[in-house]
């Protein structure tokens, strides 16, 4: 299976609270959660969630490679 393309995409996380940490809180309770889908020549994508500002300066070194799916401990 290869790696032939990929979606970045967001959606946001609805905490119903205001919430923070060091950094600074955010009153609203609604946060922006960046997803990012890679997808394959079998059809299937795989889902990351988190920060992907980077992936299209990194990607053309992931397009092709081939990937086991194989659990490893």
């Amino acid at each position: 299976m290869r790696i032939t393309g990929y979606r970045s995409l967001a959606t946001v996380h609805a905490w119903g609270r205001p919430v923070g940490h060091v950094n600074g809180v955010v009153t609203a309770g609604v946060t922006e959660v960046p997803v990012l889908l890679l997808e394959t020549d079998e059809g299937l994508t795989g889902v990351r969630l988190g920060g992907n500002a980077d992936v299209a300066r990194v990607f053309p070194a992931l397009e092709g490679q081939e990937q086991d799916l194989a659990c490893r401990p």
